[in-house]
C-alpha cells in the first residue's frame, strides 16, 4: 500500500480486458488526485515513463502473467527505477515473479460460450476494489474531502 500512497505517478497497463482494469484503476486513484496513467500504447506510455517522476510505479495487469507487452513494460520500468506491481491469476508466472509487489485474483476459469474474459475480468476487479478501499480508508479524511470535490464537479456538467 504504502508504494501506491508514495506514488507521485502510477502507470497503469494491461491489454484486452486487462485494459478494462488498468481504465477502472485509473478513474479510482484519479479521483483521489494522483497522476494516473491508464495508456492503451505502450510505445506512448513507455514515453511517459521515461519522463517519470521521482515516485512512480507501475502497475502491469495480465491475467495469465505472461502477457509479452505487460512483461516488456515491467521491465522496462524496473530498468528505469519505478517500483512495480502486478496483478495476475494465482501460481508461478513471469510477470509476478518480476514485480517488486505481487498481487492475485482468485483462479477464474473461463466458460467455453463467452463473450469475453469475464470470470477474470471479474476477478481482476475484484482485488482492485479491495486495493483502493484498503487505500482509500487509510486516509479516510482526504478521501472523503477528494470524494466531494470530484462529485461536485461531475454535478456542475450534469446541469
Amino acid at each position: 500500500m504504502s508504494l501506491l500512497q508514495q506514488a507521485e505517478v502510477i502507470y497503469v497497463y494491461g491489454i484486452g480486458a486487462s485494459f478494462i482494469i488498468a481504465e477502472d484503476a485509473a478513474q479510482k486513484w484519479l479521483r483521489l488526485g494522483k497522476n494516473v496513467y491508464a495508456i492503451s500504447d505502450r510505445h506512448l506510455l513507455a514515453a511517459a515513463m521515461a519522463t517519470k517522476s521521482e515516485n512512480a510505479v507501475f502497475w502491469g495487469i495480465s491475467y495469465s502473467g505472461e502477457t509479452g507487452e505487460v512483461i516488456q513494460l515491467t521491465k522496462r520500468a524496473k530498468e528505469h527505477g519505478i517500483k512495480t506491481i502486478s496483478l495476475t491469476r494465482p501460481g508461478n508466472n513471469k510477470l509476478s515473479q518480476l514485480a517488486d509487489v505481487s498481487l492475485f485474483t482468485s483462479r477464474a476459469p473461463e466458460a467455453t460460450l463467452r463473450s469475453a474474459a469475464t470470470s477474470s475480468r471479474f476477478a481482476q476487479l475484484f482485488v482492485l476494489d479491495i486495493v483502493f478501499s484498503v487505500y482509500a480508508s487509510a486516509q479516510h479524511d482526504l478521501t472523503v474531502e477528494q470524494l466531494a470535490k470530484t462529485r461536485q464537479m461531475i454535478e456542475v456538467l450534469n446541469d
